[in-house]
């Protein structure tokens, strides 16, 4: 998996004292085993011995996500002494679309998010559909609005357990599968062959990870015959994952602030 780093500042800097990263031990003894990742300070001008230089940090983050492992966000409960669910910890802000710590969305719709919600809202989804990446929920949740057709059933999958949890409890609907996986190609072995007929991927590029064809060669093999691929992400990035399209032709491409979303449709 990759981790925005822009993301990781953000929460180093709203927490203000300590960072904590756990993960899994590489010589662990029981499947209970972990490291854990502690960092007071961030800086070059704090005492060294309780302090990490940006630089330093940032190599450790880039090697945490070119080795894929899954991150999960650790906010406090806010109310002591009360059992809370998992999504509960989490909860920022209730609305329409409930807002979490540690993801995008939570009291405004990014660009991206806007751009995909109008793609999506002209397209006529139907069936079965998976979310690669679902953020809150902003865009499952337009699927049920009273003037579109209802999917048969969503799958949401990813390699972070919080978007996917946090996108369940803002849909609440009994036909939604989580599917918690490492990278994206590791769905081709949870869903049978030529089974979906929409797939919606906002994937978290890594320089030479070779995401961009991984996604396009698990989005072909899952998707029937005609089904429909929509794809968004920064201008860049979407460019690289356009250069894998053979299998597909291109429906309609929208960009805006150097974002864009793609739809594409399967041909073979």
């Amino acid at each position: 998996m990759a981790i925005d780093m822009h993301n990781v500042w953000q929460v180093f800097f709203r927490v203000g004292l300590c960072l904590i990263f756990v993960i899994p031990a590489a010589s662990a003894q029981s499947d209970n085993s972990a490291v854990i990742l502690m960092y007071h300070n961030v800086s070059a001008e704090t005492p060294a011995s309780t302090s990490v230089t940006a630089e330093k940090f940032t190599q450790h983050m880039k090697y945490l996500a070119d080795n894929q492992y899954t991150v999960f966000h650790f906010i406090p409960a806010k109310i002591p002494g009360r059992n809370k669910n998992f999504t509960d910890i989490y909860l920022r802000t209730r609305g329409r679309i409930n807002g979490f710590y540690g993801l995008p969305d939570f009291d405004s719709i990014s660009y991206q998010t806007n751009l995909t919600l109008k793609t999506l809202k002209q397209s006529d989804v139907q069936g079965q559909v998976v979310f690669w990446n679902p953020g809150t929920g902003h865009l499952p949740y337009a699927l049920y609005l009273p003037e579109n057709k209802k999917p048969k059933n969503m799958i949401f999958a990813g390699n972070d357990l919080l978007q996917l949890k946090a996108s369940e409890y803002n849909i609440d609907a009994d036909d939604v599968r989580l599917i918690h996986l490492p990278v994206i190609s590791s769905i081709s072995m949870q869903l049978p062959e030529k089974s979906i007929d929409f797939f919606v991927a906002n994937p978290v590029m890594i320089t030479g990870a070779g995401v961009e064809e991984e996604l396009m060669t698990t989005a072909a093999s899952l998707l029937r015959k005609g089904g429909k691929l929509l794809v968004s992400g920064r201008s860049s990035d979407i460019a690289r994952i356009e250069k894998h399209k053979k299998q597909f032709t291109e429906l309609s491409s929208q960009k805006y602030r150097g974002f864009r979303v793609l739809l594409l449709q399967k041909s073979s």
